[in-house]
């Protein structure tokens, strides 16, 4: 009969509706999960995102203070460069001294010599028997 009929078409309509919500519910569920599982994904890209733009930082400034230190080498090894030839012409300097010393000690030397040599004791002459030249012992 038409109202059995309708009665078996309306089970089975209902059964399908459920089995319908059923897969429904299970692929909602699914793509929920896909949906954590790429947000999670998303959220660890964005922290590899951002620990990698905190490194490219870190180089960045590292690469700064190696260039900074770098300069303060070269400008440290410019400082003892100049250092040595200051040292070197200051040892140049003291032996041109030393030597004009030398020179000027032996001319004085010679001047003394001379002068000593030059130096001749004479006795008293007869007119200056009144005055002694020699200090009394008495």
């Amino acid at each position: 009969t038409w109202e059995s009929l309708l009665e078996d078409y309306k089970q089975q309509m209902q059964k399908m509706e459920e089995k319908y919500k059923e897969e429904l519910n299970s692929v909602a569920e699914n793509y929920r999960k896909q949906n954590q599982d790429l947000s999670a994904k998303a959220d660890e890209g964005l922290k590899c995102r951002e620990s990698r733009n905190r490194y490219k930082e870190a180089v960045e400034i590292n690469n700064v203070e190696i260039n900074a230190l770098k300069d303060q080498v070269i400008n440290l090894q410019t400082q003892m460069r100049i250092s040595e030839k200051l040292s070197q012409a200051e040892v140049e300097l003291a032996k041109k001294e030393n030597q004009m010393l030398r020179k000027e000690t032996g001319e004085l030397k010679l001047q003394l010599v001379e002068t000593q040599s030059c130096l001749l004791y004479t006795s008293p002459s007869p007119r200056d028997r009144q005055k002694s030249r020699m200090p009394s012992s008495a």
